[in-house]
């Protein structure tokens, strides 16, 4: 079962509807642990987002901490915000999530 957190919604009125999209993408498809397996070429098909603006879409979540990046183009959401399963296994999650690479801000206004 998708959790939603009550801080998700500071981070949404950040968000553009391209990311919005891309968020609700994401959420829509994660699977155990918080991961959507699905990939950018994926998310462009779905979205109907030019492969050339999903790039910055991509790491304007990242910079904004809603998502990492889990292994080459994977993702997993922040489980401050969603997740996937029982409370018992947030902790797990945090955990996780904590140990991925985050964008700092310098880095995402590179890309």
């Amino acid at each position: 079962m998708m959790q939603v957190e009550h801080g998700v919604f500071d981070v949404l009125v950040q968000l553009n509807p391209n990311e919005i999209r891309i968020l609700k993408h994401l959420v829509e498809n994660v699977h155990y642990g918080n991961i959507c397996y699905d990939r950018q070429v994926d998310i462009v098909e779905t979205t109907g987002i030019g492969p050339s603006h999903m790039s910055q879409y991509i790491s304007r979540l990242r910079q904004l901490n809603v998502i990492r990046k889990y292994r080459r183009s994977l993702f997993m959401i922040n489980p401050e915000y969603f997740f996937a399963g029982s409370l018992d296994e947030k902790p797990k999650l945090r955990a996780m999530y904590s140990k991925l690479d985050k964008v700092e801000v310098d880095d995402a206004e590179a890309n």
